[in-house]
């Protein structure tokens, strides 16, 4: 990630009080991510709000932390089904890379009904040194 500076607790300074949430944990698991390109980069590990998506603002104000977070996936059949199912997910994304939070990267929470997990990730956490394994949606090989 490349920001200027960070929160003593090592989260971005653009994170608003109270995020990230504090039940979340920071439990290193397995994880899926969906990513634009067959060898993960800092780039796949941006938030919502780094990338400047418009519905930020109004996700944040109900306080919801949700926008601050990657978005990754406790079964590789849940990261699939929603790149299937979202055509603007499908356009953005090509590839689902396995993965794991490593204990010292941020927090997440516990994986929803639908496998989906939220990832608040520290300012120099290198997410992208601990996913491989990433697969073509289009066609290719299941991980």
């Amino acid at each position: 990630m490349m920001h200027i500076v960070s929160r003593a607790d090592g989260y971005p300074t653009f994170f608003p009080q109270g995020c990230p949430p504090e039940d979340a944990s920071n439990k290193e698991i397995v994880v899926y991510r969906l990513t634009y390109t067959a060898t993960p980069t800092a780039d796949d590990f941006l938030s919502p709000f780094e990338l400047n998506d418009s519905r930020c603002s109004k996700i944040l104000a109900e306080g919801n932390y949700a926008p601050m977070a990657v978005s990754v996936f406790s079964r590789e059949a849940e990261a699939r089904s929603t790149w299937s199912k979202i055509p603007a997910i499908r356009k953005k994304y090509h590839y689902c890379a396995k993965g794991r939070t490593p204990t010292d990267s941020g927090v997440h929470t516990t994986p929803n009904a639908k496998g989906h997990i939220s990832w608040w990730i520290k300012e120099e956490a290198t997410p992208e040194v601990s996913f491989s394994n990433s697969t073509q949606l289009d066609g290719g090989p299941a991980l």
